[in-house]
């Protein structure tokens, strides 16, 4: 009995419990590509519609791929992907990268903002100026209690003398962190929406409940971060896509992504 030949490709789908993988494979050369955005991605962002509709442009190019593997002979199926795929694909491709911009944009407008000290000004300087010198005459365990426990102009101090340097990487992401809250928080005027609860013994709330200040500017900071990423998420989920179509193409990544930035003449 004669074998039937193997196909040129072959297509597949994986159920992770977090979403469906989308794999492809070129039987002659072994190449492999993998296109997965997990199930509750960038959900409630700008991000969540486009990354929806690139799924799809996708899963509906694999099975495009599938359905040309079993008609078209291995010349004419690869005339055909490099005219069908970067087609269905190209919008929604275009349309998640330009979010992705957006989306960025608008993070690191703040994080920028929040990780810069105000100007310093008359009052502020010798605050600042000598939680540097306190800060410089310290040894290491030290430095990096004072990281993180000063105050927002001490911290501002350290931050804009670059102290933070000084530290373990680790400390000095935790103090810089910290920071950051102190900046929101003073931004924001949390101390205001916050006062201490009043009780029978404190029945004129006259001070700061400052642990849940804190708790409110450190979960901001927090959600700060995991924007930051959520950009390099989609940033893969991207070159995922080019390296799929590079497979399927046959083509180099730079002539896929080519095929998915330039429209057709």
């Amino acid at each position: 009995m004669q074998q039937q030949p193997q196909p040129t490709f072959q297509t597949g789908t994986t159920d992770t419990g977090h979403g469906i993988v989308h794999s492809l494979l070129d039987t002659r050369t072994e190449k492999r590509a993998a296109f997965f955005i997990r199930a509750n991605f960038a959900k409630d962002t700008i991000l969540a519609g486009p990354a929806a509709g690139l799924y799809v442009a996708v899963a509906g190019g694999n099975a495009t791929i599938a359905e040309a593997t079993e008609t078209y002979s291995p010349l004419a199926l690869n005339k055909h992907l490099r005219l069908a795929l970067p087609a269905m694909v190209r919008g929604p491709f275009n349309t998640f990268r330009k979010t992705i911009g957006e989306y960025h944009k608008g993070n690191e407008t703040v994080r920028i903002e929040l990780e810069t000290p105000l100007p310093e000004t008359p009052a502020t300087r010798p605050i600042r100026d000598r939680a540097v010198r306190l800060y410089d005459d310290e040894i290491a365990a030290d430095q990096m209690e004072m990281a993180t426990t000063f105050g927002l102009e001490q911290m501002s101090g350290l931050v804009a003398a670059g102290a933070l340097s000084t530290l373990p990487d680790d400390v000095a992401t935790i103090a810089l962190d910290r920071f950051v809250a102190l900046r929101y928080a003073a931004r924001e005027g949390l101390a205001a929406k916050f006062p201490v609860r009043e009780t029978a013994t404190n029945p004129v709330s006259m001070a700061v409940d400052t642990d849940a200040m804190m708790a409110d500017a450190t979960a901001y900071v927090a959600t700060m971060r995991q924007n930051a990423k959520l950009v390099h998420e989609a940033i893969q989920i991207c070159r995922d896509v080019i390296t799929w179509l590079a497979v399927a193409c046959e083509c180099s990544s730079d002539e896929a992504f080519a095929m998915l930035t330039t429209k057709p003449n």
